[in-house]
């Protein structure tokens, strides 16, 4: 294919890729992909949105701005998630979008602490111990609100 074409540029090759590979199976496997890669804060927001963006437009190369934003931001933790939608417009490319994260990271207490998303179950290793304490107390007591 090379000797065919001649040197092209990524964008190019990818498309021919993309185009070349593109079936029922490999966009369903790229659509479970992308429904398991979420954001955490220590992840780089341009890197992530980029990289989503491209398997968003993969998956749907008709896709619009409003319908990928949508999606990005369902990928974010619901605190970061509501912080980017009050500062949020419909027709934000992806550039601000990543620095609107970058920014809402850094200048607010949501970066400060760490939080481990594992699949939609979202957890807080300090609440998590705190529970597993308030659990073990009742065990310990035998107090029980079975009915």
């Amino acid at each position: 294919m090379k000797e065919i074409h001649g040197r092209r540029n990524w964008p190019w090759w990818r498309s021919q890729r993309i185009q070349k590979y593109r079936n029922d199976t490999w966009i369903w496997k790229k659509t479970l992909s992308f429904g398991n890669y979420r954001y955490t804060v220590d992840k780089d927001p341009y890197d992530w949105c980029l990289r989503q963006s491209k398997s968003l437009i993969a998956i749907d190369p008709c896709i619009t701005t409003e319908m990928r934003n949508h999606k990005l931001l369902t990928k974010i933790p619901r605190d970061l998630e509501h912080a980017v939608k009050f500062r949020f417009s419909k027709e934000y490319t992806l550039d601000e979008i990543s620095t609107m994260l970058q920014e809402v990271r850094i200048r607010t207490s949501i970066g400060r602490y760490n939080t481990h998303i594992t699949g939609d179950k979202r957890e807080n290793p300090t609440l998590e111990a705190k529970e597993t304490n308030d659990s073990e107390s009742e065990i310990t007591t035998g107090s029980h609100n079975c009915e």
